[in-house]
């Protein structure tokens, strides 16, 4: 229950305008993009290798795990 509360308190509904077709290998990956890009997201964390593989979206990084808690000073190798 703490887990939710703490999601309702941080969460970002966003509605999805953008059409763009990006990841041609896996379709159903543009959504993340469109996502992030419409949310105006910084990041994307992802171990999905077609995401990973773009490095960098309209200037939202994308990152893995490791990477993402490097920036945020938490751990990782």
């Amino acid at each position: 229950m703490k887990l939710l509360e703490a999601l309702h308190r941080t969460v970002k509904f966003t509605q999805i305008r953008s059409r763009f077709k990006v990841v041609k290998e896996d379709p159903t990956d543009d959504i993340i993009l469109r996502t992030a890009y419409d949310g105006k997201a910084d990041y994307i964390v992802s171990g999905d290798k077609h995401l990973l593989s773009l490095g960098e979206f309209r200037k939202i990084k994308i990152l893995t795990v490791d990477g993402m808690l490097k920036i945020l000073k938490i751990g990782g190798s």
